[in-house]
């Protein structure tokens, strides 16, 4: 309903086939409204939706889409298009367990090469069918279309009397429950609380209905704790209530006996309420119980540390190291003394190396001509020299003649 500002268009293609009917008995949109109604009460959703949608259509066609008198009537065919989505997805969970339970039971004999042809023309055919399906509108999306006009309607109005627009949040968020939209839900809900809060002759009961809401969602949700505060929220205002009901019945003599009996019913009602938000609550409590033990049972499982109550101090923190780091250790911790391991490698001794000096001279040099034709001490060397060298080394003296 994206173009619901402009006025126009936001019941094209819906309530055709009402209309043309519609058109035939104009005027009679206020008992089509009352017969709707006695059949949701009766609870025969098909024909609730079939006269509320005419109802809605005939006062569309007198009034406008988007005048206030057209509200009620679109709430009513959205209440009907409600109860019989929740009929179909209540059929369809029924009829899947069933087929769940047949296969279970007993198998099937397996089918043959015929029947396999014409079962995969029957899932094409009816993989068709669905995709045509899911173009066309559903119950729940068009229920929710109609809330989103009669609250555009309320609040364009802007009555001082909020309960209509607060009923119609609160069905809303009841609509996003059901497609499991819980941010949706959430977002109507706390509008709904903020108005009953603002409103001087605020609704008790319905105030304790948004809290109830609440829980119910969150608890959907996993937040149980949160879900827990708003159940307890709930019974705090329908036992304020209750006492509120009992200091009118202290004084009967001031009051009516109509009212009398009035309070009294609402105060048994009541009763009953709070007795089902206790156990609600008690509900929660234990699922509260059964999460927390199982938080402890997959800590000790995977060996994780267990939360403590008691401070950890500096001087009891345990030493902890990461990678390579060094250890961090406690300031009453002494410092290790290095102990001395001996000498490695098979038990022998190594030469510690002294640096040479220039000045010192630790190789004799070989007593041959310098470089700059200076002879050594001792004068040139003779020949018998050269014959004494070379018998020591063993070896045999050339008789070729040198070339110089």
């Amino acid at each position: 309903i994206g173009h619901v500002g402009k006025g126009s268009g936001i019941l094209a293609g819906t309530f055709s086939v009402a209309m043309e009917s519609a058109g035939a008995s104009s005027g009679c949109e206020d008992r089509l409204l009352e017969r709707g109604r006695v059949c949701l009460v009766r609870g025969a959703w098909e024909e609730a939706s079939d006269t509320l949608g005419k109802a809605l259509a005939e006062a569309v066609q007198k009034h406008g889409e988007m005048h206030p008198q057209t509200a009620s009537y679109y709430v009513a065919y959205a209440d009907a298009l409600f109860a019989l989505a929740k009929q179909e997805a209540d059929v369809f969970q029924g009829s899947s367990k069933g087929k769940e339970k047949e296969g279970m039971d007993g198998q099937e004999d397996a089918p043959n090469d015929d029947d396999q042809e014409e079962e995969e023309e029957e899932e094409e055919e009816g993989d068709n069918d669905e995709g045509e399906q899911e173009e066309e509108e559903t119950d729940l999306d068009l229920a929710w279309k109609m809330l989103e006009v009669a609250k555009l309607i309320h609040e364009r109005e802007g009555k001082k009397d909020v309960s209509e627009l607060v009923d119609v949040h609160l069905k809303l968020a009841e609509v996003s429950l059901e497609r499991e939209d819980y941010d949706a839900c959430m977002v109507d809900l706390d509008r709904a609380g903020e108005l009953l809060e603002s409103d001087e002759n605020k609704d008790e009961r319905m105030l304790a209905s948004v809290f109830f809401r609440k829980a119910t969602a969150l608890q959907l949700q996993g937040e149980l704790p949160d879900a827990l505060e708003n159940c307890l929220t709930a019974i705090r205002i329908f036992e304020n209530r209750c006492s509120a009901l009992g200091h009118v019945l202290e004084s009967p003599s001031e009051t009516d006996g109509a009212i009398i009996r009035q309070t009294e019913q609402e105060l048994e009602e009541m009763s009953d309420i709070i007795h089902e938000l206790k156990e609600k609550a008690n509900e929660l409590r234990e699922a509260l119980k059964i999460e927390e033990k199982a938080k402890v049972a997959l800590k000790q499982a995977f060996g994780l540390p267990m939360e403590t109550k008691e401070p950890v101090t500096k001087e009891s923190a345990p030493v902890e190291s990461t990678g390579f780091d060094a250890p961090m250790l406690n300031a009453n911790t002494a410092p290790a003394q290095v102990k001395n391991l001996g000498v490695v490698g098979r038990g022998k001794s190594r030469v510690t190396p002294v640096p040479v000096t220039p000045t010192e001279r630790t190789v004799e040099e070989p007593s041959i001509r310098s470089m700059e034709g200076k002879d050594p001490p001792g004068g040139p060397p003779t020949e018998e020299d050269v014959e004494q060298a070379l018998k020591k080394r063993r070896l045999t003296p050339s008789k070729e003649k040198d070339p110089a």
